[in-house]
């Protein structure tokens, strides 16, 4: 227990309150948990996705665009309160967890609603918590999606067919 509690105070001597938050962050997001595990590389990586968010939104954009036309989606199907496919994609490292946590900012809620039968071992479930606590983080810390990366995600977003009427 003395290791870990010079650990802990090593960090808050290290860093800042808000960096603080987002260094405890990133290493959770990594899965290290304990404080012998937090590295403060996991840290320089969140930051840096975080300063080029902009340009990962777009990029995650275009290939959710290349994913839901090789399926056959529709531009409605996306957000879909019993569609699994931005998780689906998340799962398989083509999308970032921030460019969910972007698309529930802009859509103002929290679209994944599974009933238990349909995720029976809780994975999109635990995600959706992991989203919405992240999205938290990122708004306390400032983070918002830019009206420049929402009419870049449309624009990106909008070949996909049945659009038509944004």
């Amino acid at each position: 227990m003395k290791k870990e509690r010079y650990l802990f105070e090593k960090f808050a001597r290290t860093y800042k309150p808000k960096e603080l938050l987002l260094f405890y962050a990133s290493n959770f997001l990594k899965d290290e948990g304990w404080p012998t595990d937090m590295k403060h590389h996991n840290y320089l990586d969140t930051k840096a996705k975080l300063d080029s968010l902009s340009y990962s939104f777009q990029k995650d954009c275009k290939r959710i665009t290349e994913e839901a036309e090789y399926k056959k989606w529709e531009f409605e199907d996306l957000f879909k309160a019993r569609n699994t496919f931005l998780y689906d994609i998340y799962f398989a490292d083509m999308i970032s967890i921030e460019t969910l946590c972007i698309f529930e900012m802009m859509l103002q809620k929290r679209w994944m609603s599974l009933h238990s039968s349909q995720d029976p071992l809780k994975v999109y479930e635990n995600l959706t918590h992991k989203v919405y606590k992240y999205r938290i983080l990122l708004e306390y810390i400032g983070i918002q999606p830019t009206t420049k990366m929402a009419e870049n995600a449309l624009k990106e977003l909008t070949s996909l067919p049945s659009c038509g009427n944004i």
